[in-house]
């Protein structure tokens, strides 16, 4: 009869720890999946942030920065005499 008693108690025990270890594993993938969809949340942000820099960058491709310094020549050619005049 003792030996039915502890194989019952053995028994309850190692129940109780395969319930105990799912539960551990059901935290953590709930973690993990929270952290997850952070992840998701940062790589979009990330995204959006390329996406405008590649903008940007071809905005600044587009300049045609031979003519803006021509452009900036001429003005400080024309501003120059206005200058001179009020001694600056």
């Amino acid at each position: 009869m003792k030996n039915v008693a502890t194989k019952n108690n053995l028994i309850i025990a190692l129940i109780f720890a395969v319930v105990l270890l799912c539960v551990l594993m059901v935290i953590i993938a709930s973690r993990t999946i929270a952290v997850m969809n952070n992840l998701n949340a940062t790589l979009a942000e990330i995204d959006t942030l390329v996406s405008d820099a590649k903008t940007t960058l071809s905005e600044i491709q587009a300049i045609d920065f031979k003519t803006l310094n021509q452009a900036v020549q001429d003005f400080a050619k024309v501003v120059k005499p206005l200058a001179d005049l009020f001694g600056r």
